[in-house]
């Protein structure tokens, strides 16, 4: 015990977790949708909000396979008569949303809302309490990720006609390293390495896996959306670590260009972006080069420009 105790407090130390927001009390992700709905609402125009033609959800986090969460918070939204569609794709499912968007777009209906929630620690659910439950040190290597998981919930309203630059890269070797399970997924999955985890029902991450097969890709995105569209004066990364994306990137960008709340929320996943826009108060800084830069299970990376 000992031992694990000195192992994940190096881990969390190195991580640079300082903080992390929960929902407190007995509140629903539903509740704070609606919060986030209407704090958004308030920052756009009459005009904006009537010309949203598209809401997509981006959450890992979810409640049912069917309907899609869109149509259902549509309906709750009132906007009855908007395209509804749910997107999976790790945390790189905001980034993957602002895509989807400018497909829909029209010049009478360009905005697409976009809705992440993100409240893993549920009881009892997939990271609380059997990711918390860690027997060996094999055992914190696959759940030490989910110890850093924060709580949030955003809404962003996006113009699908406006152009974004971006560079992406996908490598799929190892996408069985993270792991979030539904019912019976041995139906679909047949890793080795991955299936005598399952048997705990929880969220896993293989830490170690992740971070060396992540590091050259991510790398190599942000370097090639310098060399394409120049350095940005901010970058928000996917708040997967506090010292993972600095790290990256201490040959490619000065000190202080990176914005990562991590250390304060802790990882919110694909709420990352939307969160990190808000608390650094970017948008009074449109005037500045600002960019995204996320790496996601599934081994996907893109940076891209936020204007």
């Amino acid at each position: 015990m000992d031992e694990l105790e000195r192992r994940l407090r190096s881990f969390l130390e190195k991580a640079g977790s300082i903080e992390r927001r929960w929902r407190s009390g007995f509140s629903k992700p539903s509740e704070h949708i609606f919060d986030a709905w209407e704090n958004c609402r308030l920052k756009v125009d009459r005009e904006t909000s009537r010309k949203i033609g598209v809401l997509i959800y981006c959450g890992i986090d979810r409640g049912v396979a069917e309907p899609s969460h869109a149509s259902l918070l549509a309906s709750k939204l009132g906007l009855y008569d908007v395209r509804c569609l749910d997107i999976s794709d790790a945390c790189m499912g905001w980034f993957t949303a602002a895509e989807v968007a400018t497909k829909f777009a029209t010049a009478d209906r360009p905005y697409c809302a976009i809705v992440s929630a993100e409240f893993p620690l549920e009881m009892p659910g997939k990271v609380y309490p059997p990711a918390y439950s860690i027997k060996d040190a094999d055992d914190l290597l696959w759940k030490g990720a989910a110890l850093t998981l924060g709580e949030a919930a955003s809404v962003t309203i996006v113009d699908g006609l406006a152009p974004s630059p971006k560079v992406f890269r996908s490598n799929s070797r190892h996408a069985d390293v993270c792991f979030v399970p539904l019912v019976r997924p041995d139906r679909f999955v047949d890793s080795a390495r991955l299936l005598p985890k399952l048997s705990d029902d929880c969220f896993v991450a293989h830490m170690p896996t992740m971070a060396s097969a992540t590091y050259r890709d991510a790398q190599a995105v942000l370097e090639g959306y310098i060399r394409e569209n120049g350095r940005p004066d901010i970058i928000l990364p996917h708040t997967i670590s506090q010292s993972g994306p600095a790290h990256a990137a201490k040959h490619l960008l000065q000190e202080g260009v990176i914005r990562n709340c991590f250390e304060y929320f802790g990882n919110v996943a694909t709420s990352s972006i939307p969160v990190g826009y808000e608390y650094f108060d970017c948008g009074t800084e449109r005037n500045l080069h600002i960019a995204a830069w996320i790496s996601a299970a599934g081994m996907s990376h893109c940076a891209f420009r936020l204007t």
